[in-house]
């Protein structure tokens, strides 16, 4: 068993190569080319080009939404659009219109598909995690501090 003093020792002999510190000027700048386009992602110019580049390739893409509808949901985009049809094209709980598309809410044990929903209604059920009561309570807790 190594000591503390040679492990150490070890750490500053490798860190001082040649070739780790080449590899550590290599990672570094990945790291803040990383952190740049994750900015540039969150800013209104990174969301426009988001946009701009989902119409674009909508098409060429059409064929992994299908891919996913069926593995995912074990639905196809035609009974997607009869859901969507039935729901004249308005989230399910809250009733409101959605400019991106609806996503599939489905129960996570029988994986039968419940209806389409909007972001926000989707990802309220999943953190109360489809839990009845959960939901009871917090309808509760509302009520109560209005």
């Amino acid at each position: 068993m190594k000591t503390k003093e040679q492990i150490q020792k070890y750490n500053k002999e490798y860190s001082s190569r040649p070739e780790v510190i080449a590899w550590a000027k290599i990672r570094n700048a990945r790291l803040e080319r990383k952190k740049v386009r994750q900015e540039y992602k969150k800013s209104d110019k990174g969301k426009e080009a988001e946009k701009r580049y989902v119409r674009k390739n909508w098409d060429k893409n059409a064929p992994l939404r299908e891919k996913h509808l069926l593995w995912r949901y074990g639905i196809t985009p035609e009974q997607y659009n009869e859901l969507f049809e039935k729901q004249k094209g308005l989230c399910a709980i809250c009733g409101k219109e959605q400019e991106a598309r609806l996503h599939v809410d489905h129960c996570h044990n029988t994986k039968v598909v419940r209806g389409l929903l909007c972001g926000n209604c989707n990802r309220a059920l999943g953190l109360m995690k489809d839990n009845i009561e959960f939901l009871l309570k917090a309808v509760n807790y509302l009520q109560d501090h209005v």
